[in-house]
Formats: C-alpha cells, structure tokens, sequence
C-alpha cells in the first residue's frame, strides 16, 4: 500500500533537485507541501544557542516529510532541511494532496501514517524521560519484547546517550540475565 500511496503522490508532484548542503526550507518557514524523497538524502536539524547542531531526522529514499506540519494549525517547520548529498525530491501542496487522498481513497491510509508518525514520537519522549541508560533500554525492550539494531552507535543515538555508555549498560544487563543479544537483536529475557 505504501508504493501505490508514493507512487500516487509523485504522479501529482513537482520534482525539484537540490545540490549536497542546499537548504530546502528555513526553520520556520510555512510548511505548504508534503514532500517525498525520490533520490537522495536529507536532514532536518536545529542548532542551539551555542551552534551546536541538533539532528531531529535524517530521511532518504521513498521517505517523506511535511505529513505531520501540512493540516497542523501551526505549519512551520521546527528545523532546517537542507540535502546531505545531491537530492531529487517531489513537493505535492497541500490543495493537490487532499484532492489526490480524495480522490484515490488514500485519506484514510494517509491518516494511518501520520498516527503511527505521532506514536512512534510519544514512544521516544517517553523513552528519553528516564534519566539513565538501563532504564531507556529496558523500557523499549518492554514495548516491544526486542529491539533490532544495525550497530550500537545507531541505537546510541535513538536513546541518545553515548555508545560507550549504551556498550556497558548492555554488558552488565547480560551478566545479571536481564537480556540477551541474538545477533543484531537485543531480547528481554525476565
């Protein structure tokens, strides 16, 4: 269902290419288009009042974004987007969308995704409000019964603390037989 909704999407967008580091839109500019990655990379980040940078996403092929902002009462971006690499993107406004989700009876599938989107950013705040490691890793082991990783610095990230952190807090839960690693999964066991 996803490729029939993107493939939807594309037929009824305008395609535009961004150089590597061209900024796509401004933090706070209006969000007025939904916006599918056809080729390339993106990142959507902020900076704090010092100038370091605070990556919220990093979005790549087939990924969308805009979905959450485009019907919010208040549609403006909260972070900079700007291509990592050469990037061709498809921007369907919000007019054309509703029409197509109309039309195509996709409103209810797009619907479905910007609940799962909402979700999934509950599940992270929630996630985050643990003050320490153990905690963190233990609560998303608990929703979920494993949790799949491609590497200890990608899931560092997801509960941002450090690796070297998350590497010791997951060694001493498989020594007191809290969890166990299964190749690139992490299970409760308890």
């Amino acid at each position: 269902m996803y490729n029939i909704f993107i493939n939807t999407i594309l037929e009824n967008s305008i395609i535009k290419q961004y150089k590597k580091d061209e900024i796509i839109f401004d933090e706070n500019d209006k969000c007025d288009s939904l916006v599918v990655i056809i080729d390339g990379k993106v990142k959507i980040a902020s900076y704090t009042y010092q100038g370091n940078e605070i990556i919220f996403n990093i979005l790549t092929n087939n990924q969308m974004f805009g979905q959450s902002l485009i019907f919010s009462s208040l549609p403006f971006y909260k972070g900079k987007i700007f291509a990592v690499k050469k990037s061709k993107l498809a921007l369907i406004s919000k007019n054309k969308l509703l029409s197509v989700l109309l039309n195509n009876n996709l409103y209810e599938y797009f619907i479905n995704i910007v609940s799962d989107e909402v979700l999934s950013s509950k599940q992270k705040i929630r996630t985050l409000s643990f003050n320490n490691v153990s905690d963190r890793l233990l609560y998303l082991l608990h929703s979920n019964g494993q949790i799949k990783y491609n590497s200890i610095t990608e899931l560092a990230k997801t509960l941002s603390v450090s690796r070297e952190n998350l590497s010791k807090t997951i060694s001493k839960l498989i020594k007191e037989q809290i969890v166990v690693k299964e190749g690139k999964y992490i299970k409760l066991i308890k």
